[in-house]
């Protein structure tokens, strides 16, 4: 199994230390992926509120989109 991170250091969201961790395992002819996403809010306890509202699902939405789309471009190589 194979892994790349990519770690953000400064962004707009109302997020601080924003790590993706991209795992990559062959299965037969096939090539499993996957994705763990670390982070913590900033602003406390409104960081945390706005996190279980919009920001856990925008980011979810996003990867969602991510692996569409790298789903799509794999199948048409």
């Amino acid at each position: 199994m194979k892994r790349l991170s990519c770690q953000l250091t400064n962004c707009t969201f109302p997020i601080k230390g924003l790590k993706h961790t991209y795992s990559f395992k062959v299965d037969g002819n096939n090539v499993k992926v996957q994705q763990a996403m670390e982070y913590e809010v900033k602003f406390g306890i409104l960081g945390k509120l706005m996190d279980t509202m919009m920001i856990r699902k925008q980011f979810d939405n996003g990867i969602k989109k991510f692996f569409d789309g790298l789903k799509s471009y794999a199948e048409k190589s």
